[in-house]
């Protein structure tokens, strides 16, 4: 149904050596059909720390900003 929004979340988890994985797409359906709004977001480690490391893109210091 156009206007609905939801993730596709797949989660690994590996208790014994206490690593948790998940990757989140959010995809929003419209009249023309499903469209992946984080398709661009890295989901390999070195590229996602480099996205992260990127001066306002990271929830610290979006917080911070919002906190003014």
């Amino acid at each position: 149904m156009a206007g609905t929004v939801f993730n596709v979340e797949p989660i690994l988890e590996f208790p014994a050596r206490k690593i948790h994985i998940r990757l989140e797409d959010s995809i929003i359906v419209t009249e023309a059909g499903a469209e992946n709004v984080t398709a661009e977001v890295p989901a390999e480690i070195e590229p996602l720390y480099a996205l992260i490391r990127q001066r306002g893109v990271n929830f610290v210091e979006m917080g911070a900003r919002a906190a003014r």
